[in-house]
């Protein structure tokens, strides 16, 4: 488990953060990892989307299942986009 999803106080989130990342943490990577092209870009990715996840868990915790992974996909492959364009907006 991510030091962050230990973090979080209520344990009903913190059991649904964990699931999704458990369910699909590896499929996280491999779309970061496809943006990225790099192993540790691509975990620090998973981990910004996450923060994101936890930012905004009712979201999250209220999607049914099809757009529940649509959602996580499209966070992860657009963290992952702004991984790459971040040193050009520094």
């Amino acid at each position: 488990m991510l030091p962050i999803i230990a973090a979080i106080n209520d344990e009903s989130d913190r059991d649904f953060v964990e699931d999704i990342y458990n369910k699909y943490g590896k499929k996280m990577y491999l779309v970061a990892f496809g943006v990225l092209k790099k192993k540790v870009d691509a975990e620090d990715c998973v981990h910004d989307v996450i923060k994101i996840i936890i930012n905004n868990i009712e979201r999250f915790r209220n999607a049914d299942y099809n757009h529940l992974i649509n959602l996580i996909v499209k966070c992860t492959r657009n963290d992952a986009t702004r991984y790459i364009f971040l040193p050009y907006l520094l």
